[in-house]
């Protein structure tokens, strides 16, 4: 009854209004309605069910408000009655910590525990809502089970919300400084995922600086490694190459052998990006072999750091346009070196997917489908000299089925920040099964998310692949202006690894012809 304040309307019943607003205390808030008042009361329901303010809402006699309704009240009661806010709150935040079962494993029955921290956080108890619900609960600790498992990172921000004074670069003082710093980190990286680059930036950066100023080198690693993440996704390749490094400056102090892996993939990947190959290479096999002394039954690097080296083993073999797949001959020395790396590609792939499904972590999950059907791309357009027909067209199948199997995992992961990357691969598959249809509609998806997301480099990789479409279709002029999108980028980002991409489609449109006037 809590919320009964929020079903009245001061000109309905104005006396009953009145009353519970100048209630003693919490007991009187919860009373039930005397015998004399019923009939006003029910009057009063009537009339606010009329205006749409009020519903029943399941069982006969139970009844709801509108949101805003709940809302105005809430409010209200907050400002005029703390006390009575605080201790609502706080019995709410007790109730619901009982209703949801230990350990949640969907998020139906998770979200009780998400309800809990929001009324824990209202009702002052910040701490224990982050120990004993949010971590303990809704995390299970590094597991990070509500966001690996579940995809929940919209319901994640959203409780995260109350550890905050005010959102999102003033942590509440009632956490412990390493708490603030943990709940401006995750808030971020939620953000992140979400596809909400600009806000994700300040709160980690103010989290890696508290996290320095505590000493605590590892998770201090953990916020430079995500800022070089983001600054990547943003186009600012040389911001990610720094704070890379500067992660596996902290990872190294901290003495982490786990997260001073890491940390070499997250640095190895934003060399990959700056075009920096043969450092990138170096990098992760540096990492690789940490990994196997360090884990003998997973000797390969595996979940997001085994795709970044995939992608890695991928475009290095590549043509020199990084692009014109089609164009390879079987035979060729070329073609016979990139069918090699995508055979070695997918024997990682079909590995470390076994780890991922037996782990359920459905970002991983994604990725390994990623990495198998652009491997499965390149074995059907790089037919060895025994492959038949059927062969490649099983392969061009096989792709398609886990380009669609990676989408379906991304939506399900709850990350936006890596759609885009789905899309551009299966928009090349279309594009080299000639359905200029299907490839323009992923490609219009995945621009779409980039633009509104601020990610400059699935910008810059979108107009490359609509370039080639165009190409494709005798459209030169509207390639010309793709790849001239493409290389502002190129050159702005620092996004290097394009450039011969880049190079080769200039050139390819110098023999279409010259530019309109």
């Amino acid at each position: 009854m809590l919320r009964l304040l929020g079903f009245f309307d001061r000109t309905a019943a104005p006396e009953l209004v009145m009353a519970l607003r100048k209630a003693p205390s919490i007991a009187e808030l919860t009373d039930h309605i005397g015998p004399q008042q019923e009939a006003r009361f029910r009057k009063a329901v009537a009339r606010l069910c009329q205006a749409r303010l009020v519903e029943e809402a399941g069982e006969p006699g139970y009844l709801d408000a509108h949101p805003l309704v709940r809302v105005y009240f809430q409010e209200e009661l907050q400002r005029e009655r703390p006390k009575a806010w605080q201790e609502g709150n706080l019995r709410l935040y007790e109730y619901l910590k009982k209703a949801a079962p230990e350990f949640p494993e969907t998020l139906e029955t998770m979200e009780p525990l998400y309800a809990a921290v929001v009324h824990g956080c209202r009702a002052g108890r910040q701490q224990d809502a982050m120990d004993e619900v949010y971590r303990r609960r809704i995390q299970r600790g590094n597991a990070f089970y509500s966001s690996g498992k579940l995809g929940a990172l919209g319901s994640n921000l959203t409780a995260l919300a109350g550890f905050f004074a005010r959102r999102w670069d003033q942590p509440s003082e009632s956490l412990a400084v390493q708490w603030q710093a943990f709940a401006l980190n995750d808030a971020a990286f939620c953000m992140r995922a979400l596809g909400r680059l600009a806000e994700a930036a300040q709160p980690m950066q103010v989290a890696m600086k508290m996290r320095i100023a505590l000493e605590d080198w590892a998770e201090a690693a953990v916020s430079a490694s995500n800022l070089s993440e983001l600054m990547l996704s943003k186009g600012e390749v040389e911001h990610a190459v720094a704070f890379g490094e500067q992660s596996v400056a902290l990872a190294d102090r901290s003495g982490d052998t786990f997260q001073r892996i890491s940390m070499r993939t997250t640095l190895a990947d934003a060399l990959h990006q700056a075009g920096r190959w043969e450092e990138s290479m170096e990098a992760f096999q540096q990492a690789e072999a940490m990994q196997a002394k360090l884990k003998p039954l997973y000797p390969i690097l595996y979940s997001l750091r085994g795709h970044r080296y995939c992608d890695l083993l991928l475009s290095r073999e590549e043509p020199e346009d990084g692009s014109a797949l089609d164009e390879l001959a079987g035979t060729s020395e070329e073609a016979r070196r990139f069918r090699r790396v995508c055979k070695e590609v997918q024997k990682r792939a079909v590995q470390t997917m076994k780890w991922a499904t037996q782990r359920r972590f459905l970002l991983d999950i994604a990725l390994d489908y990623l990495s198998l059907g652009r491997a499965h791309l390149g074995l059907a357009l790089t037919p060895g000299p025994d492959t038949t027909g059927e062969r490649s067209d099983a392969d061009f199948a096989k792709a398609a089925e886990q380009f669609d199997s990676a989408l379906r995992s991304v939506r399900l992961a709850g990350r936006e920040d890596d759609s885009p990357r789905g899309l551009l691969a299966r928009a090349t598959l279309h594009r080299l099964r000639r359905d200029r249809a299907a490839a323009a509609a992923d490609l219009s998806q995945a621009l779409e998310i980039a633009e509104r997301g601020g990610m400059r480099l699935h910008v810059c990789d979108a107009h490359l692949e609509w370039a080639r479409l165009d190409l494709q279709q005798g459209n030169a002029e509207a390639a010309r202006e793709h790849v001239a999108a493409a290389r502002r980028l190129v050159n702005e980002t620092g996004y290097k690894r394009r450039e011969r991409e880049v190079v080769w489609l200039e050139g390819r449109l110098k023999h279409s012809g010259p530019p309109p006037s």
